[in-house]
């Protein structure tokens, strides 16, 4: 294959097809990338989606989606955060048994997919998955980086999986399950928004969606079964609820709330336990919790027995204008939820 072979393309209604192939295919690829789940956002969010993609010998080589918006006359694109991972797809070029030429090929899609980028797009703002390799081609062209963690359990690893959880964590597990507990499955969403409406109000901020449409999402994920929700109920009453996105072998949970009682925290810490024996017993390999930037959110994972994964937020400005324009942007953003 020759550099030559390399062209852009948007991908057209009737690639679909194709392109999920190629997710599936890419080691970056992941059901948010999928048509699947752009539908959802792009019908709950009324928010336009392009794929970008570059072709070589009649196949996608390529790929990133981007949603673009458009304020002060300017074009962006920036990643949703309930998109956990959506940065650059490529592909794995197995065919060639030479390191250099796996990762020159990756390269030379990647540097197009940039290029392409920076002709529309005044900045850009994407999540990139941990499994690129390869980061020179952006740290050439001057992107920007912010590490972030997130927090990785993985499920198959040992008969009992009681034995990597801390041992005051195992305590308050065993305690929680002495008490009239009931773990199930959740379809009516609105309990599951009143839950965070509890969490975020005890950091004095709003919930990152309004309601209407964090129920209109969350609907269209449960209807396409691209997710699942659960919860632990004491006498009836909703104690914790979370709502996973299930990309086997890997599920990912994507919102979670808990009630404001005084043992709030000890419901989380059981119901994270069942949904890790839950996803167990259905032969998934890893539950990716997502998050893991705020201490106290992580420390109940890891002691879970999860391990850090980095992943990268990526950005890229025309201009130092630019990147004053997208700051302003943000701070406006973040003060419109703060209670």
């Amino acid at each position: 294959m020759t550099d030559l072979d390399f062209y852009p393309e948007y991908i057209k209604p009737s690639q679909w097809k194709l392109w999920d192939e190629f997710v599936k295919e890419s080691p970056q690829g992941t059901i948010f990338q999928t048509f699947s789940y752009i539908q959802c956002v792009t019908e709950a969010f009324q928010r336009p989606a392009k794929i970008l993609s570059v072709w070589g010998r009649n196949r996608i080589v390529g790929g990133v989606v981007l949603y673009p918006l458009k304020r002060w006359g300017l074009s962006y694109a920036t990643t949703p955060y309930f998109i956990p991972y959506n940065g650059f797809l490529l592909h794995h070029f197995n065919e060639s048994s030479f390191y250099y030429r796996r990762t020159y090929l990756q390269n030379k899609a990647l540097a197009m997919l940039m290029n392409e980028i920076g002709k529309t797009f005044a900045f850009v703002d994407l999540h990139q998955s941990p499994s690129l390799e390869d980061m020179r081609e952006l740290i050439w062209k001057k992107w920007q980086f912010t590490p972030e963690y997130t927090v990785l359990v993985h499920l198959q690893r040992g008969e009992d999986l009681l034995q990597f959880v801390e041992r005051d964590q195992r305590r308050r597990i065993r305690n929680f399950e002495s008490q009239n507990i009931k773990f199930q499955p959740i379809t009516e969403m609105e309990a599951l928004y009143q839950l965070m409406e509890k969490s975020y109000f005890r950091h004095r901020i709003h919930p990152p969606l309004p309601r209407e449409l964090f129920l209109t999402f969350t609907k269209d994920l449960l209807e396409r079964q691209l997710a699942a929700c659960h919860g632990i109920f004491r006498n009836d009453e909703l104690l914790s609820a979370v709502l996973t996105v299930e990309d086997f072998p890997t599920v990912y949970a994507l919102f979670s709330g808990k009630t404001d009682t005084d043992d709030a925290s000890s419901a989380e810490l059981y119901l994270f336990w069942k949904i890790i024996q839950y996803y167990r017993g259905k032969s998934f390999q890893t539950i990716d919790f997502l998050g893991a930037m705020v201490p106290s959110i992580a420390k109940i994972k890891m002691e879970l027995g999860g391990v850090l994964q980095r992943s990268d937020r990526t950005v890229n400005y025309r201009n130092k204008l630019i990147e004053t324009f997208a700051g302003i942007n943000n701070r406006i953003k973040a003060k419109q939820r703060q209670i």
